[in-house]
């Protein structure tokens, strides 16, 4: 028995001890920290498989693992494992030791057979909320210990303290890029909308002049329509540089704003037959959020838009509401078009990135530029149905 506490004791010391070099070691990269925090696991439990992967945007990306001896490259995967579903619901150690095991895995982690024992452990955010899993297996039918969970959750703490490091780095730099941006653009529109007004001033007094002859008609149709266009992309460009009105901010109910963007936009398109269904629990319906009500309700419009236009006619697009804790409310508007190609994914936010000839590409980074000044947060995804897309909005609540 002692020299089993010995040996506990041990593996404790050597795991606060990698954590303390890791932690101290000066200007070291995410990518090496994780490559060591999989070593050192691999290392102290004596396994010959350690994996590290971060759960976000609804995808689950392996950071690093070990295998055969090396440290393998970065990967992205499905999120349908059981084992990483049974941690994503419970957010707890879960682990298997049978014969069976290979037969209830998918690969999310383990990409070969073999293995007998698996042992996965959730990297927790301060909010309780899963950032990602460190998991290791072997290839012995094994049942890991209460004080062997205790030292990967050493390393889990540590690598969630990591990653928010690095996502609040990621959110400052954004931030930053957004500002100059917003500034730019603002200065731009100003430039430009003064000529711009002055072309169609001229344009519309030319059009009384020669209105009536058919010939005209047709570039008479097209000026009007590029100096709209123009006219619409100068106002975007405007919101991108306008910071949120302090003075406005209200609680409002989230049922409230829902049930008035739903309504605004299908007044603006009496002839879509597109159909806005909203879905909303009794205990979302009166939640409260803080917000500047024209902004927040242009964000929700928007994203309605830019469902409707990736959607056939008359399917729905449902929006639903949910909490996922005390502090913020989730909205979520799903349409069943055509969904978004995976290599597009990571660019529908950025400015001026369309798939549409007459899009203008800010609608998307106009919404989370606006969710962003709010407090929240924005994903986009495909639907696991094989059809349309999500997107997910995180408010917190007033």
């Amino acid at each position: 028995m002692e020299k089993k506490d010995e040996s506990t004791l041990l593996s404790r010391e050597r795991a606060l001890m990698a954590v303390y070099a890791m932690a101290t070691t000066y200007n070291s990269t995410p990518e090496a920290i994780f490559d060591q925090v999989v070593l050192s696991i691999t290392t102290i439990l004596n396994v010959p498989f350690t994996s590290l992967g971060i759960f976000e945007n609804n995808n689950f990306s392996t950071l690093s693992r070990f295998y055969k001896g090396e440290i393998g490259p970065a990967s992205r995967h499905s999120h349908a494992c059981p084992s990483f579903q049974k941690m994503l619901t419970l957010k707890e150690p879960y682990q298997w030791s049978n014969a069976q095991m290979n037969n209830k895995m998918c690969g999310l982690c383990i990409d070969e057979c073999g293995f007998l024992s698996y042992i996965g452990v959730p990297v927790l955010g301060a909010k309780g909320d899963l950032l990602g899993v460190i998991c290791s297996a072997d290839t012995k039918p094994r049942l890991f210990t209460e004080s062997e969970i205790q030292l990967i959750e050493i390393f889990a703490r540590y690598v969630s303290h990591e990653i928010a490091s690095s996502r609040m780095t990621q959110q400052l730099t954004l931030a930053h890029s957004m500002n100059v941006i917003g500034r730019i653009a603002a200065g731009v529109a100003h430039e430009v909308r003064n000529p711009l007004n002055a072309i169609l001033a001229i344009s519309e007094a030319l059009f009384a002049e020669i209105g009536n002859t058919p010939n005209f008609a047709p570039y008479i149709s097209h000026i009007r329509t590029q100096v709209g266009r123009l006219s619409s992309l100068m106002q975007d460009l405007l919101e991108l540089g306008r910071p949120l009105p302090l003075d406005d901010m209200q609680r409002m109910e989230i049922g409230v704003i829902l049930k008035q963007t739903i309504e605004a936009w299908t007044q603006s398109h009496p002839t879509d037959t597109r159909l806005v269904d909203l879905s909303i629990p009794e205990d979302c319906l009166h939640k409260e959020i803080k917000v500047s009500h024209h902004k927040i309700q242009q964000a929700f419009f928007n994203l309605i838009e830019n469902s409707a236009d990736h959607s056939q006619p008359d399917t729905r697009i449902d929006i639903t509401c949910s909490t996922d804790s005390s502090t913020f409310i989730i909205v979520r508007v799903i349409d069943s078009g055509k969904g978004i190609q995976p290599e597009y994914l990571g660019k529908v936010f950025e400015p001026f990135f369309t798939t549409r000839k007459s899009g203008t590409g800010l609608g998307l980074a106009i919404v989370k530029h606006i969710v962003g000044l709010h407090g929240g947060a924005i994903t986009l995804y495909n639907n696991e149905t094989g059809t349309g897309a999500t997107a997910e909005v995180s408010l917190p609540l007033a």
